[in-house]
């Protein structure tokens, strides 16, 4: 396993910052976050990076939604307030 970090778990995370902040919408985040699981697989990065990026795939998924294919859809509220308890900050609840 490797513990050295790769560039695309900071660019990652990174996207992820700016979402919670606002700055960009959360389909950003899927190129950043598609990269990371690649290169962390590749890599064979730390699993808890992995099941990250695996699971943070998932709930963009599920919001995004495309078709209505998910059974569980997510709204951009309830994703921004996951991916910041995953950050550790807090997000201010939009009006």
């Amino acid at each position: 396993m490797s513990t050295a970090p790769i560039p695309e778990i900071r660019a990652m995370v990174a996207a992820a910052r700016h979402f919670v902040d606002g700055e960009i919408v959360f389909l950003a985040m899927r190129g950043p976050i598609l990269e990371c699981q690649m290169w962390a697989r590749l890599h064979n990065a730390d699993t808890k990076i992995q099941q990250l990026a695996a699971e943070w795939a998932e709930l963009v998924e599920q919001t995004w939604n495309e078709f209505g294919i998910s059974p569980n859809p997510l709204s951009v509220d309830e994703l921004r307030a996951r991916i910041a308890d995953d950050l550790g900050t807090r997000v201010e609840a939009t009006p």
